[in-house]
């Protein structure tokens, strides 16, 4: 039997190995016309046909992920991928050592698609579209704040008089950058994300410093989200694109870490906002 088909039949025997090890699987809103944000959350057991992980946190705030929420997940080992649909049964906590930690309880899937090389976030019954991500580098580290505390003030002033349509600071306040590059958003974590950044786009992150992250969750979110972060790790995938991870850097902006944390709720809430979709 041929390698990856024998581990797509034997996704069960994966999900107890990433139980074992408290590995992490990934979760996803199921975004009907939206972007999809997407978080590895550590699966901590599997309990008859349910799954126990970690609820998914943002710049230090809960994600509000409700009861009945239809869910994308996935199990990614190495280069290999597999999707499947899910929703939330309900919230719980997890005892890990003493220490209670807030989880969510998942319905466990009954069978698994393995992603394609050239879809590698789309099945036959699931796919995300992952938010595009404008990536810049920062040859000055404290270069991007303008633009972040001028991005805040307009969606808070169009937030308070009910405007749309906010002016997108971007052409008075984007600072000198280096190299840019049109990137994905892959994985959004507590304190970095990880972009999937195109081959053509590799070579500028070979430098040392900060970058500028510019995350489009339009038309919920009216302007694109300036962040300011610095490369922590690389991988190349099969495809050569670069999934490049980032830790967020608020050190000149502190209080813009809680701004982006409630942004980024608030997104996940619009997703959620329609008819429960529960999954059968």
């Amino acid at each position: 039997m041929p390698a990856r088909r024998s581990r797509t039949e034997r996704w069960r025997e994966s999900l107890h190995e990433l139980r074992d090890r408290n590995g992490p699987i990934e979760i996803s809103v199921s975004a009907e016309g939206g972007k999809s944000l997407v978080w590895r959350v550590r699966l901590f057991e599997i309990d008859g046909g349910d799954l126990i992980v970690e609820r998914p946190v943002a710049l230090r705030q809960r994600v509000p992920i409700r009861t009945g929420t239809e869910l994308v997940g996935a199990i990614a080992i190495g280069q290999n991928r597999w999707m499947f649909l899910t929703s939330v049964i309900d919230e719980t906590s997890y005892n890990a050592g003493g220490r209670q930690i807030e989880s969510l309880r998942l319905r466990a899937p009954t069978s698994v698609e393995r992603c394609q090389r050239r879809s590698f976030f789309r099945i036959s019954t699931a796919a995300l579209d992952l938010p595009s991500t404008r990536l810049a580098y920062l040859p000055d580290p404290s270069a991007g704040l303008p633009l972040e505390v001028a991005t805040q003030a307009a969606l808070v002033e169009a937030a308070s008089v009910g405007h749309p349509g906010p002016v997108d600071p971007g052409d008075l306040a984007m600072p000198l950058t280096g190299p840019t590059a049109e990137a994905s958003l892959v994985n959004l974590g507590g304190g970095g994300a990880c972009l999937r950044v195109p081959p053509e786009g590799a070579a500028m992150l070979d430098r040392v410093g900060a970058f500028l992250l510019r995350v489009d969750l339009t038309p919920t979110i009216a302007l694109p989200l300036p962040i300011t972060a610095r490369l922590a790790h690389c991988r190349v995938d099969s495809s050569q694109h670069v999934h490049a991870g980032f830790s967020f850097d608020f050190s000149n902006n502190r209080a813009y870490e809680r701004f982006i944390g409630e942004q980024v709720c608030r997104y996940v809430a619009s997703l959620q906002a329609g008819p429960s979709r529960r999954v059968a």
